[in-house]
């Protein structure tokens, strides 16, 4: 599907090319009228990119109309006292890890922020950091000791903690890890993701580029596959790639190992939509001709917004869609759902483990919860998410998730 870009939508595309230091902002923001302003402002909130937009129109010398002027300064100030909150936060984390001698990485978050032009412009949320199961516990414990509560809500890949507005996930595994050969794959890849870590010039351990890689391409379709994503995750990959192209580890590790877990293709749309959308200069390893899906991501990313908050018809659709082989090759979404939920059930439910007499009751019970939340309007009915699947079904097929050669 060819893009009609909105006159907003460009707008917001041109301020990012800027604010990422890929290009000029387009000269005719100048004449944008007022009531645009304030949609290109609401655009930018949308999708998490109000601090580094902002800072493209100062650095661009635009004048906004005053109205807008107030309310954008306002919000990348508040953004901009959140992220500094966050970071002060994760020098407290680090500095209890270390004191205790619990090995860690930070995934995603300032790590990666690392690859920005301007770190501080990248609006910062939870901090997520990974440590070896075995350190769970002592990790847990520390945390809660040190005024942290711990959130009582299963999760299977980590575990949530807050203390004075600032969230912490504790990851005993990377997220949005697919099932079968492919998963097999990248778990062996990211085995040594905390011991081969590196120590950021901010103070903290971060992934290796080569696992980096790995995480933010797994998480960015994680939320492409659930709830939606919006274009800071697009611009998190177009910094990562326009700082590390030309490092060997593209041709000599990650596209090789890509293409064995069948997500080659998924990271060439992306880096096609950063080339066409973002003016990011085509690497050396991205094929000339532009990949097909392109154009149907970009339209994925701009309706969606950071999260799907733009579209809350998204949250509903992600049991539906696939995640795995197992569930591609189940010929209903309902099936692909039931599919799903039975592949998540033992690591949300980690009882289950010990006592597997309980798997029928825990199943029943999350579909009974899941139509109990969508009678009171906190999910989207199964019938409308099923109608809104096939459209976004169109999209994921030219993906071709976790199909190899052989395939």
């Amino acid at each position: 599907m060819k893009m009609q870009l909105t006159i907003v939508q460009q707008a917001v595309l041109s301020l990012l090319k800027r604010g990422l230091g890929i290009s000029s902002a387009d000269p005719k923001l100048s004449d944008l009228s007022a009531d645009t302003w304030e949609k290109v402002y609401k655009e930018c909130r949308a999708q998490t990119v109000q601090m580094i937009c902002y800072d493209a129109l100062a650095a661009e010398g635009i004048t906004l109309p005053d109205e807008v002027e107030h309310k954008w300064f306002t919000v990348a100030a508040l953004s901009l006292s959140r992220s500094l909150n966050v970071a002060a936060a994760q020098d407290e984390l680090v500095a209890l890890l270390e004191k205790n001698e619990v090995p860690y990485t930070i995934l995603k978050g300032m790590s990666s922020a690392h690859y920005y032009p301007d770190s501080e412009k990248r609006c910062a949320g939870d901090i997520d950091f990974l440590v070896s199961p075995e350190y769970i516990e002592k990790a847990t414990k520390l945390l809660t000791d040190n005024g942290y509560a711990l959130e009582d809500k299963p999760n299977e890949n980590h575990l949530a903690l807050h203390k004075n507005d600032v969230w912490l996930e504790l990851h005993h595994s990377v997220a949005g890890m697919p099932d079968g050969s492919s998963g097999e794959l990248l778990r062996a890849q990211l085995k040594g993701i905390i011991e081969n870590s590196v120590m950021d010039d901010r103070g903290f351990r971060r992934p290796s580029d080569m696992h980096h890689g790995i995480v933010i391409l797994l998480h960015t379709l994680h939320h492409l596959l659930s709830s939606g994503l919006g274009l800071r995750h697009l611009c998190d990959w177009a910094c990562f790639v326009k700082e590390t192209e030309e490092k060997s580890f593209w041709k000599e590790e990650l596209l090789p190992l890509l293409e064995r877990a069948g997500l080659k293709k998924t990271a060439f749309i992306i880096t096609g939509a950063c080339v066409k959308y973002l003016a990011l200069p085509r690497p050396c390893w991205l094929p000339d001709a532009e990949p097909d899906g392109v154009d149907d991501f970009m339209n994925e990313l701009l309706r969606g917004g950071n999260f799907g908050r733009k579209d809350l018809q998204l949250s509903g659709t992600g049991m539906m869609l696939t995640k795995n082989s197992e569930e591609q090759n189940a010929k209903t979404k309902i099936k692909r759902m039931l599919y799903a939920l039975n592949s998540t059930n033992h690591r949300v439910y980690p009882i289950l483990d010990r006592l597997p007499w309980l798997y029928p009751f825990i199943m029943v019970w999350r579909m009974m919860r899941y139509i109990v939340l969508m009678l009171l309007g906190k999910r989207q009915s199964l019938l409308k998410a099923s109608r809104y699947t096939d459209e976004r079904s169109k999209l994921f097929k030219k993906f071709d998730l976790y199909k190899t050669d052989g395939e």
